[in-house]
């Protein structure tokens, strides 16, 4: 029997009245029946009276009872009744089952809306003394969630599909999408924590698949231009340029140093937990031709260097672009591996747990003479002027 037959029974109960008893003689005997099947109970016979009638009011009050909520249902409410009902009969559930299900997932959850929720979030990041880039990024993609799903939702009604429709409905590049991913699925584990949802609606996305390219490396001339026209123009950025060319330093890393940090004497930069990307302190040795560039005498980078570094670099490239986002640090991994031939002390340098990641996105093919070429990129000697 369908939801809908249900109603149309109680429809018709309601129309029909009370449940009457009759008298019937079956086999010489008299019993009292009650013809209940309207209301799904059958015929039932009874065999005094007062038995009988007792089984029709409760009959009659329950139809009563059910039969007012049915009418008190909007057009509305009975539709999506309807709709569930058909839905959980395809996965072999009832709505009972699919009420429980929800009362053991959601009912414990503090039903916090999703724009106090990323509040909190982000401030907790912050406590943690995170980067503000990455408390930026992560922010951008939250920010972009909550206009998707709507900042009043609560947390525990976001579902998976809400998740990859604004995700895959953005217009987003797959190296995007995977970073956004990243951010929520971050934020969610945190929501779990904190008792903001029972389930992570990330968990079971689709891992987006990303065609892996060549990383981007500078050439040993392309290297030697960058390194003339900071020398030339704009100072202040060669030990910027050093430490991230020939160090491998990250450049939000060399924006946080100190010159305590940096110890040209026994060739080495220290890279706090506090400054470092994976919140791990490294050292990072100091190659002979970087000693010399830092040498010069230029103080570490402060203040905000993006247009001197802009300048230098289109002045390096005169009219041919080639700066690529992260270059320093892929030409360092793939030189430094080259020289070196070791996959571990590159990866230690660079401050990873292990070499996968090393393999994966930073080595690019170099031979043992570009290697060579490279680490003998020095400043020019000083000119001595005739006696």
């Amino acid at each position: 029997m369908t939801c809908v037959d249900v109603l149309r029974h109680i429809s018709r109960r309601e129309m029909a009245g009370k449940l009457k008893v009759k008298s019937v003689i079956n086999r010489g005997n008299r019993y009292f029946l009650v013809d209940a099947r309207t209301l799904g109970a059958g015929r039932r016979y009874f065999e005094t009276r007062s038995d009988a009638q007792e089984f029709a009011d409760s009959k009659d009050i329950e139809a009563k009872r059910f039969g007012s909520a049915a009418f008190a249902l909007t057009s509305k409410d009975g539709l999506e009744f309807i709709q569930a009902k058909e839905r959980l009969d395809k996965l072999g559930a009832t709505i009972t089952a699919a009420v429980d299900f929800y009362e053991r997932h959601h009912s414990a959850a503090v039903q916090l809306p999703l724009s106090k929720a990323v509040e909190e979030f982000i401030a907790t990041k912050k406590a943690a003394k995170l980067s503000d880039r990455y408390i930026e990024q992560i922010g951008y993609s939250l920010a972009s969630l909550k206009q998707s799903v709507g900042e009043k939702t609560v947390v525990s009604a976001i579902a998976r599909a809400d998740i990859e429709k604004w995700l895959h409905g953005s217009g987003w590049s797959p190296p995007t999408i995977r970073t956004k991913s990243i951010d929520v699925q971050s934020f969610f584990s945190v929501a779990v924590k904190r008792g903001w949802c029972s389930i992570n609606p990330c968990a079971s996305l689709e891992p987006v698949k990303i065609v892996s390219k060549a990383p981007g490396i500078l050439t040993v001339d392309q290297v030697r231009a960058v390194m003339g026209a900071a020398r030339r123009s704009e100072p202040t950025t060669v030990p910027y340029f050093s430490l991230g060319i020939f160090c491998g330093i990250r450049p939000a890393e060399i924006c946080r140093l100190s010159a305590s940090m940096v110890n040209i004497e026994r060739n080495y930069v220290e890279v706090p937990a506090m400054h470092a990307k994976s919140r791990q302190r490294r050292l990072v040795t100091i190659s002979s031709n970087c000693a010399e560039w830092l040498k010069l005498g230029c103080e570490l980078p402060t203040g905000n260097l993006a247009r001197k570094i802009k300048r230098v670099i289109e002045a390096a490239a005169n009219g041919k672009p080639f700066w690529t986002q992260d270059c320093m640090r892929h030409s360092f991994a793939s030189y430094h591996l080259a020289q070196h031939e070791s996959a571990e002390k590159t990866a230690l340098q660079m401050g990873h747990g292990g070499t996968d990641m090393l393999f994966r996105h930073y080595r690019e093919l170099v031979t043992k003479d570009q290697a060579a070429a490279f680490w003998a990129i020095k400043p020019p000697a000083p000119s001595v002027e005739p006696q």
